[in-house]
């Protein structure tokens, strides 16, 4: 057979431009194999190969739209290395992954073990080269060629052709296997059963010869490990490679092949290959065979553009699973990581990527992946017809997951003191057991609500779907929050994630509403209590002041501005203490100047690391801000009632 696709022996080290594998052949074009001397290899297999799980290949490719369109094909950029954290000892190591592209957009990555990555590469510089030859035989047959060279060069092409194919769906099935974390994942260990089959078959040049064939003729070679470095002798003995063209059969520094075109393909083409492959075809030799085939027929999915498409992993995939966490043990955490991110998702699709992903992890074969079912449920949570709480149950049942695995199906916002970098806020937030409503659960349903009118920016506030949602998760008082968080919605135009921060304040005062009303006269009788005679817990310094008011009592209506996520700004040194005073002088009104700049003194004289006094000053100005509002308002009241 004519070798037009140039097969080499080089164990996929990109910087080994001078490869000296040894094969017994013609020349460097015209290779194949011979029983290999036998011996023992430097290194086993982890996983050796019982059978060939790539198909063989005897059609020459046929470019269709997916290959052909630029603004669609998928292509893949040059590995990139990153530390990432181990699961289960969360010790860091380095691996790669490989950025992927869809007409030149991000489309998103293939993890990759790094002890493949020069095998990876090899594989795709064959896929080039083999692209690049092609289109050159091509072109040789448009000339006015006649008779028997016009026939060789047609052979050329179609043997070129179905290397093509074969390398192309390796890569395929080799992606899907990567994906999938369907190998042994120990780092530094991994073994990769699709790539160490294609370079076995490489080295031996067993492309024509089923798993039988190849077991008989060199049993050893199938479990020796074809890609630490000791091995390399091992695999390239008893073949022998005239010098001649030799440098082709390695890939070069990827820079000079990785937007798909060999650098020099086609000097090499003529001086070397097409010679070579041409005087083989006059005077075939011992190992001359064809690898197409009259009646071959190309496999269904053979490159990355058929559909269904690979579920490569999306940036958050990666950010998630390189911080040490597992999408198989605990993969509603992710989710609920995911969707809770700023930005979150742009469209619904990019939601439902994810979630197939995940369960392309943990359903390798397919199981659990129900396409249908899948783009139902995604669709059902984005329009906010489905909860949280309803999704989550849905994977539980469907997927087969333990408790652990739906941990944390929920969870309370952030607690902004356990953000700050200071000590002084190791301290559990009081914000975040006040806030019921700055929820996961809550923050989809509203995100749907506002989803379901955005076409046309028409949005009813009695709409059934969001209030049956709500109901579903939480109890009747809520719901004049609920009311309240739905108009300022539309009517500030304020997004979800920041009215629903906001919704805390409102539910004390919707509670002490009614004492409000029941107590204004005997309020309106208590005499006023001066902001310096405040402490912290409400009561006042003075022995003859009213008795100590609730919690209730002492909330007001107004919203206060968010004075805690000021002081993390200040604490975290992202603003000055100046940019802190001018945003509480701009925010509350003239009634707190006085109270605003003691505050800023005393945060001024306190000395770094005491945490308590800080946390006093803190407290104390929030309480000082409520008693004023508290007292503005009972004036208010008291005028209306007169």
């Amino acid at each position: 057979m004519v070798r037009t696709t140039l097969k080499g022996s080089s164990t996929g080290r990109v910087d080994r431009s001078k490869s000296k594998g040894k094969r017994k052949a013609k020349d460097a074009f015209s290779l194949s194999a011979t029983n290999a001397t036998r011996h023992s290899a430097a290194v086993p297999l982890r996983r050796p190969i019982t059978s060939f799980a790539i198909p063989l290949v005897h059609a020459e490719i046929v470019m269709d739209d997916s290959l052909k369109n630029d603004d669609t094909r998928i292509t893949y950029r040059e590995p990139q290395e990153i530390e990432v954290i181990r699961v289960g000892t969360m010790e860091s190591y380095k691996m790669c992954r490989v950025p992927v592209l869809e007409g030149g957009r991000k489309r998103g990555f293939v993890p990759l073990p790094l002890r493949y990555r020069d095998l990876w590469l090899e594989l795709s510089y064959n896929i080039v080269l083999c692209s690049n030859l092609w289109e050159l035989w091509e072109e040789e047959g448009m000339k006015k060629l006649k008779g028997k060279k016009a026939n060789m060069v047609e052979t050329c092409r179609k043997n070129t052709g179905v290397m093509l194919v074969q390398h192309m769906l390796t890569r395929r099935l080799v992606v899907e296997q990567l994906l999938k974390l369907d190998y042994l994942t120990e780092p530094g260990k991994e073994s990769v059963p699709l790539l160490d089959e294609w370079k076995i078959r490489m080295c031996r040049d067993w492309w024509n010869k089923g798993y039988d064939e190849a077991f008989a003729e060199g049993r050893e070679f199938l479990s020796a490990d074809p890609v630490t470095a000791p091995n390399k002798a091992f695999f390239e003995k008893g073949w022998n490679i005239n010098d001649q063209g030799k440098e082709s059969l390695s890939p070069p520094y990827p820079s000079m092949w990785i937007n798909g075109r060999v650098q020099g393909i086609r000097k090499t083409f003529e001086h070397t290959i097409k010679p070579q492959a041409l005087d083989e075809l006059k005077k075939p030799s011992e190992f001359y065979e064809t690898r197409h085939l009259k009646d071959g027929e190309l496999p269904g999915r053979w490159h990355e553009g058929h559909n269904p498409c690979p579920f490569f992993w999306s940036a958050a995939q990666w950010e998630w699973y390189s911080e040490g966490h597992s999408f198989a043990e605990t993969p509603v955490a992710f989710f609920n990581f995911v969707l809770r991110k700023e930005p979150s998702y742009a469209d619904v699709k990019e939601f439902e990527h994810d979630v197939k992903s995940i369960a392309n992890i943990i359903f390798p074969n397919g199981n659990g992946n129900d396409c249908d079912n899948i783009q139902g449920i995604v669709g059902g949570l984005w329009l906010g017809e489905m909860t949280w709480r309803e999704f989550v149950d849905y994977l539980r049942q469907k997927w087969n997951l333990d408790e652990n695995s739906c941990k944390p199906w929920e969870k309370k916002s952030i607690d902004i003191f356990s953000c700050m970098l200071h000590p002084m806020f190791k301290k559990p937030s009081i914000l975040d057991e006040k806030n019921p409503f700055d929820s996961l659960e809550a923050q989809l349903i509203f995100q749907g609500f506002m989803r379901r009118g955005s076409e046309n920016r028409d949005w009813n506030p009695e709409d059934q779907i969001l209030w049956e949602s709500l109901l579903r998760m939480s109890p009747k008082e809520y719901e004049p929050v609920w009311k309240k968080v739905v108009k300022t919605i539309l009517e500030e135009e304020k997004s979800v994630r920041d009215v629903l921060k906001d919704a805390g304040n409102w539910l004390q005062y919707s509670q002490s509403m009614e004492d409000t009303e029941i107590s204004q006269v005997e309020r309106q009788a208590q005499p006023h209590v001066h902001l310096e005679n405040v402490d912290r817990d409400g009561t006042s310094a003075d022995s003859n002041s009213p008795p100590k008011t609730t919690q209730k009592q002492s909330t007001t209506s107004h919203q206060l501005p968010p004075i805690y996520e000021w002081m993390v700004a200040y604490v975290q040194n992202t603003i000055s203490l100046e940019t802190f005073e001018e945003k509480l002088m701009d925010s509350l009104s003239k009634e707190h100047e006085k109270g605003i700049k003691q505050f800023i003194d005393d945060i001024r004289t306190i000395s770094p690391g005491n945490d308590q006094a800080s946390k006093d000053a803190l407290d104390l100005f929030v309480n000082h801000v409520k008693a004023v509002e508290a007292r503005a308002e009972a004036e208010q009241l008291h005028n209306e009632l007169l």
